[in-house]
């Protein structure tokens, strides 16, 4: 439908014809819930503000690990996993002493031959 005079006559007597039938087509108001005085709880549950440790695909994985009865290798993975790191950091430990040691080496001396020359002696 193009705007043009005539379309916008027929809008015009429509919503006049409304006007007098009192027919207004009001939107509904939505009746908003109170929040709990508290604000913390919802349902009779605790809510908690902070943010989760574990990412969505961690807790879906889990949750589908769970309901496939693989619950036991994962804890076995874990272990694994923790086994790891912790031989990891006394790995990286014993390298980082061994990077940030200060080595001096011990001062040359000259010594005086019989002939006279000097001569470099560790």
């Amino acid at each position: 439908i193009e705007p043009t005079q005539e379309v916008a006559d027929e809008l015009e007597d429509i919503i006049k014809a409304r006007i007098l039938e009192s027919r207004f087509d009001d939107v509904i108001p939505v009746v908003v819930a109170e929040a709990p005085e508290d604000g913390r709880t919802l349902n009779g549950e605790e809510l908690d503000d902070k943010k989760s440790t574990r990412g969505l695909a961690e807790i879906y994985e889990s949750e589908y690990m769970q309901a496939r009865g693989f619950s036991d290798i994962e804890d076995k993975q874990k272990r694994k996993r923790e086994a790891c790191w912790t031989l990891y950091r006394s790995i990286a430990a014993r390298l980082d002493a061994m990077s940030h040691f200060e080595f001096t080496p011990k001062p040359t001396m000259e010594s005086v031959d019989a002939d006279g020359a000097g001569a470099r002696a560790p």
